[in-house]
């Protein structure tokens, strides 16, 4: 009897042990506050592992599931998977979803969601079980979600994909989808002056989405994008705002190579080797080595925003005594500032010849260093030069500033 009891005590503490140290289960695992399970997926008669997302903490308010936890894929979402988590007000759901459980709801009760970023247009599906499809004009989502972005592995919008998703204010459209399906093979149209009638129109993937905008990376309705694409009743189609930018994510403009850096004055010596990679030595006694960029090349359109980065940063040899910083300005042709703005709380030329952007540094070595920023060169000719002029003040002479790879990135506003 006796040693039972130990035994009984030993098994406790052992399984007491295994929770403390997060190993009750080999197969599960919690990352960034979402939870996580291994499973074994079959596709086409071919088994594959992954993980699904099983739940995720209490407080969570932006959920963002990668693509892959520890090597393998995130390939499904467990069903009421955050069921009733009301704190959540963002999701993002990788494209390694092949598809979301037929029936199960992951979302469900998730009353407070404002934006979700998928590559599945098979959002109802989210939020309410499979079968208790919208009818007689019920939005089948949240209130709360006003924001929509399909991802760059989206390909195709099928009919009723948005039904009666009264609430959406936006949803984003890529490049990538090439087909929207629109049930116009139901609909009768030009038949002797006919108009379609909204019974017609119910296979639309848009009907009912009263006070939708959609937002087109494209500049134009492809070939596979149905006649009848964006109408939300017989007689409304949904504003339409083309070329868009989507995410209003940064794009990729330029990087620095050597064919576009150039001395300022006779103060530094630049090396700029094929990689990217700048040094530059200042020779002279003032302490401010300098270069400029030439932009000239690139079509830069008003009223842009921008964010320059800097890779792999390093200064050498400060001047203690002075305030390092950089001095960033941004010239045409005649050496005259351009119109622009900073995107902070500091202003640099509103009008032109004013002082350039200063930007206090507090750190010799920085593995990315950004800058952001706005502009207006509605005056500028394309034909004139455009350059951006840098000048780090405090080093001391033969004192060196050294980048891996500075790069340019822009996005409408």
């Amino acid at each position: 009897m006796r040693r039972n009891i130990v035994s009984m005590v030993l098994c406790f503490l052992f399984t007491f042990c295994l929770i403390l140290c997060g190993c009750g289960n080999p197969n599960e695992i919690k990352v960034d506050g979402i939870y996580y399970r291994k499973s074994t997926y079959i596709s086409d008669g071919v088994s594959m592992e992954g993980y699904s997302a099983v739940g995720c903490d209490d407080s969570l308010e932006v959920l963002n599931i990668p693509g892959t936890i520890k090597g393998l894929p995130v390939l499904g979402l467990e069903r009421g998977a955050f069921q009733d988590k009301t704190n959540i007000k963002e999701v993002t759901l990788p494209d390694t979803l092949t598809s979301f459980p037929s029936i199960g709801a992951p979302f469900s009760g998730c009353t407070s969601i404002e934006k979700m970023t998928l590559a599945n247009d098979d959002v109802e599906n989210l939020f309410k079980e499979y079968g208790s499809s919208n009818v007689n004009n019920t939005n089948p989502l949240p209130e709360s979600l006003t924001c929509i972005y399909l991802s760059s592995a989206c390909t195709k919008i099928n009919s009723r994909s948005f039904r009666y998703c009264r609430y959406l204010k936006e949803i984003h459209i890529p490049s990538s989808v090439v087909e929207i399906d629109d049930g116009t093979g139901k609909i009768s149209v030009g038949v002797n002056g006919h108009t379609p009638s909204n019974d017609d129109f119910e296979d639309l993937p848009f009907f009912g989405c009263e006070n939708l905008t959609i937002y087109c990376e494209d500049s134009f309705k492809q070939d596979g994008w149905d006649t009848y694409w964006n109408y939300i009743n017989a007689t409304t189609h949904a504003k339409t705002i083309w070329n868009s930018e989507g995410k209003n994510e940064y794009k990729f403009l330029a990087a620095l190579d050597s064919s576009t850096i150039s001395n300022y004055d006779s103060w530094s010596s630049i090396q700029a080797e094929s990689n990217g990679a700048v040094t530059i030595v200042l020779t002279g006694g003032f302490p401010s080595p300098s270069f400029i960029w030439n932009l000239s090349n690139y079509n830069f359109s008003t009223c842009y925003e921008y964010k320059i980065v800097f890779e792999g940063l390093s200064i050498s040899a400060i001047d203690v005594p002075r305030n390092f910083t950089l001095r960033l300005k941004w010239q045409d042709s005649s050496y005259q500032f351009l119109r622009y703005y900073h995107t902070g709380t500091q202003t640099f030329n509103t009008y032109p010849n004013n002082d350039y952007l200063r930007l206090q540094l507090d750190s010799l070595s920085y593995e990315n260093y950004s800058i952001s920023f706005k502009f207006n060169h509605s005056a500028v000719t394309a034909s004139q030069t455009k350059r951006l002029y840098f000048d780090f003040d405090g080093v001391e002479p033969n004192g060196s500033l050294s980048f891996d790879k500075l790069s340019i990135f822009y996005r409408n506003k």
